[in-house]
């Protein structure tokens, strides 16, 4: 009897950890924060004044899959900027290998230092590069590691949902 209780006990942690973490915050207010920013400026993330849908990705510069997926983030970027504001993390233990990972892929956007992980703790990030698509309110509407059709889909309705409410003000 005991152990029945115990394994169902091992199994109920081991199924309601799993959605969790895949579904961290998903269609709930992001966290705020505050970091620096790789020219070492402060940086402070409010998801209240957010003022449009907004891409946050977390990466760092010894991640080959986050090598990989730089140059279509850098499409999607020329594609749709200004329209979506696009924030990376590095999660980089050296803010020089973050700069010189910036500097040789052109990245344009801003992008802040998370040495002590505290963001990325903050956002339940477990693996990257990870993807993280706020509406204009700062409420996660997509995360995950792959820009997908359900990415795509989401992002779409985002801009469009901005832009109709930006014609009605």
């Amino acid at each position: 009897m005991i152990s029945e209780i115990l394994l169902f006990i091992v199994l109920l942690f081991l199924f309601s950890c799993g959605s969790i973490t895949n579904r961290a915050n998903l269609n709930q207010r992001a966290p705020s924060f505050i970091g620096q920013g790789l020219d070492e400026t402060s940086f402070s993330f409010n998801a209240d004044n957010i003022r449009k849908p907004t891409l946050l990705i977390f990466w760092a510069s010894w991640c080959k899959v986050c090598k990989e997926k730089t140059p279509m983030l850098l499409n999607l970027y020329k594609e749709i900027n200004p329209k979506v504001e696009f924030i990376g993390i590095s999660l980089d233990d050296d803010v020089a290998d973050a700069i010189k990972s910036v500097k040789e892929q052109n990245i344009p956007c801003p992008n802040l230092i998370d040495i002590d992980n505290t963001i990325a703790i903050r956002f339940r990030i477990l693996s990257i590069p990870t993807i993280i698509l706020l509406d204009k309110k700062g409420i996660v509407r997509f995360r995950g590691l792959n820009m997908n059709v359900n990415f795509h889909n989401t992002l779409k309705n985002l801009i469009h949902q901005s832009r109709k409410n930006s014609n009605l003000n």
